[in-house]
């Protein structure tokens, strides 16, 4: 959320795994995010997760090939 005297307070940190190889935090890092209406769209190099903008809640996931 969004306040003028506290600035902007994080209410999830979204990840899309862990693992410990560098070329794996990589793959698993998130590079962009948007939302569409009240969807979230996270990406990385392994997939892309959609969640709902309110709760932040997994909907759905898509694995892309490597």
């Amino acid at each position: 959320s969004i306040d003028l005297e506290k600035g902007i307070e994080e209410r999830k940190r979204i990840t899309h795994g862990y693992n410990e190889t560098e070329y794996s935090k990589y793959m698993v890092e998130v590079n962009r995010g948007l939302y569409i209406d009240n969807i979230l769209y996270t990406l990385s190099s392994k997939k892309i997760e959609i969640r709902d903008l309110e709760n932040l809640e997994k909907i759905s996931e898509v694995e892309l090939e490597k």
